[in-house]
């Protein structure tokens, strides 16, 4: 068994919260210890760490879903992500994204490893 490790840092102007994505009713994301529910906010300038248990030593495309939203319940403005094995580097990587409604922020991705990656939100420039 891996362990999958997200570090979210959020840059952006305001409070943003992180979820699993509902569609992956199967996945039990954790933080700080705790099994993760519902949404956990992150105050600007905040860090958490993510985790998630892998029980196959093959990875794939489709190995996480994650919500990154503007509000508690990720109506609108916000992002779904999946996270998965980015084909061309073999690290892990934010594979699929999708805008619901227009968030205000955009996400950059840093420090992959094969297990492990920073997911930074910064403000959107218009």
């Amino acid at each position: 068994m891996n362990t999958i490790l997200v570090t979210v840092q959020n840059n952006s102007d305001q409070k943003l919260y992180v979820s699993g994505d509902p569609n992956w009713d199967d996945q039990q994301l954790v933080v700080n210890g705790e099994v993760l529910n519902s949404s956990v906010a992150l105050e600007q300038n905040e860090v958490v760490v993510i985790s998630m248990d892998w029980d196959s030593n093959e990875r794939s495309d489709f190995m996480l879903g994650l919500l990154v939203s503007e509000t508690k319940f990720a109506e609108n403005n916000s992002w779904q992500m999946t996270l998965g094995e980015n084909a061309k580097t073999t690290l892990l990587d934010v594979t699929d994204s999708n805008e619901l409604g227009s968030p205000k922020e955009i996400y950059q991705v840093s420090d992959e490893t094969e297990w492990s990656l920073t997911l930074s939100l910064y403000p959107k420039v218009s």
